[in-house]
């Protein structure tokens, strides 16, 4: 009898569902990718390549090997000072401000007029001021324009006579940054693909980071949480590429580049399922593309449909919104799967790891698996 609970204990602790332990690697992925060691994982003191590092170091503890594709963007990064001081209060980037991505360098001391009180902008010279209820997502831009704009909290601005704005903004031209691909080697040279990307929008001025846990750092756990998964089954009938691109922020650039310079040919895919902005899907999943690839689409629904996954499944027609995109305009088969739900941070400070909740993140896993399987 003793022999028999032990037994039982034993199955009870390594049966434990697998989806569990996936998402606790998943969160150790999130944690270390939104940490602000990593300033955001843009191009301000060398954030993305910082991430690069530590997911390339992944991958070959996972036993599989990489390969890094440089390539060269130009971006317009906020390294340094970015405050606003109204009055007498200091406010604070990211929580009380942000400022328009294509923004320059700015240090002036300005008079607030009755006329922004009551128009909520206010432009002098080359500084642009809006006084909003709710900040906007901030960006990442490739130019700089003749102008900095900000965008403030209404409630810590409109009540000043003056105040003093200080940006320094610093266009970066032939930075070079990575696309990281692993492979695991199938019985086949045709593959199936997994991709997101790693880059964020980095920092505004040097306190403050947007850690990115929805977009994307998500889809990155999910990718080497896959990974993970796929390097512990036998040998695959497909080869299986992961691809984790840089750039996304600024245009799609990474997966734009790789296309024009594949690691292997383009034709040889057979499938690539693209994953962004996967930490809320309460209220299901979305798949771009999936109007248009209904075979595939279709596929995908009926594997929820026995299983029930998540929710609900959408489609939606083809969008030029991540890394899948230039990949489909080249022949792929391609879907982006992101999540539908209540979960809204975005671009803001406030999207963390801490606080990501991830509700689908165990039934897309096993969707995703079950599709690169089985299709």
């Amino acid at each position: 009898m003793l022999k028999k609970l032990v037994l039982i204990l034993f199955i009870a602790t390594f049966s434990v569902p697998l989806t569990a332990q996936n998402q606790n690697y998943a969160r150790i992925i999130l944690n270390k990718l939104c940490s602000n060691g990593f300033h955001g994982r843009g191009y301000t003191f060398g954030g993305d390549s910082l991430a690069a590092d530590y997911l390339c170091n992944e991958f070959k503890l996972l036993g599989i090997n990489i390969i890094k594709q440089p390539f060269a963007l130009t971006a317009n990064v906020f390294d340094s000072n970015a405050y606003i001081i109204a009055g007498k209060d200091t406010l604070k980037a990211g929580r009380d401000f942000v400022v328009n991505a294509a923004s320059q360098s700015i240090n002036c001391n300005v008079k607030l007029s009755k006329d922004f009180r009551k128009n909520d902008s206010l432009q002098i010279a080359d500084l642009l001021i809006f006084a909003v209820d709710k900040l906007p997502p901030q960006g990442i831009a490739d130019y700089q324009s003749k102008r900095s704009t900000f965008y403030v909290n209404k409630q810590l601005i409109h009540n000043k006579k003056r105040a003093s704005f200080c940006l320094d903004a610093q266009l970066k031209h032939g930075y070079i940054t990575h696309n990281i691909i692993g492979i695991i080697p199938g019985e086949t040279d045709t593959f199936k693909v997994i991709t997101a990307h790693y880059d964020h929008v980095g920092t505004l001025g040097s306190d403050a980071y947007f850690p990115g846990a929805h977009d994307n750092a998500s889809g990155c756990a999910m990718v080497l949480d896959l990974a993970r998964e796929f390097a512990q089954m036998p040998k695959p009938h497909y080869s299986i590429a992961f691809i984790l691109f840089s750039g996304e922020e600024l245009g799609l650039l990474g997966s734009y580049y790789f296309v024009r310079n594949p690691i292997f040919p383009l034709s040889k895919i057979k499938t690539l399922i693209n994953l962004d902005m996967l930490g809320s899907g309460d209220e299901g999943i979305m798949v771009v593309n999936g109007a248009v690839l209904k075979d595939e689409f279709d596929f995908l629904v009926n594997i929820n449909n026995t299983n029930n996954y998540v929710p609900k499944i959408q489609s939606r027609g083809e969008a030029a919104n991540s890394d899948h995109y230039f990949f489909y305009k080249k022949g792929v088969k391609s879907l982006y799967i992101y999540t539908l739900g209540t979960y809204k941070e975005y671009h803001n400070i406030y999207d963390r790891a801490e606080i990501i909740p991830m509700p689908a993140y165990d039934g897309i896993f096993n969707l995703v698996k079950r599709f690169i399987t089985d299709y």
